[in-house]
């Protein structure tokens, strides 16, 4: 099932606009609700007990949430290149815009402004790594190394926080490859087999 929650393109400029200031919530909260509909509409197929979650980007920001507010809901999970936290990221991503934006600190991005320390925390409040603690489902990370979008450090802190804990966890990186995972015909089919396997797993 993939999901078009808010803050996505295909619903018009009011249904993109309204996820800024409100990620964290309004999108895993489109997630959820959606992922209950399934399960209560094809219980005989989708439960709890078998559902899995993957997403790249802000789809792994989404993944690595919500293993962390709901972490009795899947199965196992997988995700590419995921923002895992927010405050870090606007200091090495592509995109500061994004992070700035998405948290509701402005509506605008001015390249001039300097982030202040309330920024900061509110960027990390909405961010996995903050629910990390809470996190059970065993995760795999694919990171590219070249990625500038989400730099590799994004899923490595999150790994080491999680594997420090106990989770079952894997981390996969591909040398050279960007942010989207498929420099190549070899590391897109590497990363779907590889994600097929992890979801599949017992």
């Amino acid at each position: 099932m993939l999901i078009n929650f808010r803050g996505s393109t295909n619903y018009g400029q009011n249904f993109l606009e309204s996820l800024p200031g409100n990620i964290g919530i309004f999108d895993a909260q489109d997630v959820m609700q959606a992922f209950k509909k399934a399960t209560d509409t094809f219980h005989y197929l989708l439960s709890m007990d078998n559902a899995v979650i993957t997403g790249g980007s802000h789809g792994g920001y989404l993944t690595t949430l919500l293993i962390g507010l709901y972490p009795d809901a899947f199965k196992r999970a997988a995700t590419r290149n995921p923002v895992t936290n927010i405050a870090h990221n606007y200091a090495i991503t592509d995109i500061p815009d994004w992070c700035i934006i998405e948290a509701g600190i402005s509506k605008h991005y001015d390249s001039t402004y300097i982030a202040t320390p309330e920024d900061y925390q509110k960027m990390y409040r909405i961010s996995p790594i903050w629910l990390a603690d809470k996190v059970k489902t065993p995760l795999l990370l694919m990171l590219g190394d070249a990625d500038r979008r989400v730099p590799m450090s994004q899923g490595i802190d999150f790994f080491k926080v999680i594997k420090a804990r106990g989770v079952q966890t894997r981390c996969l990186v591909y040398p050279g490859n960007q942010h989207a995972l498929n420099d190549s015909v070899a590391t897109e089919g590497d990363v779907w087999v590889n994600t097929a396997l992890w979801l599949g797993s017992d």
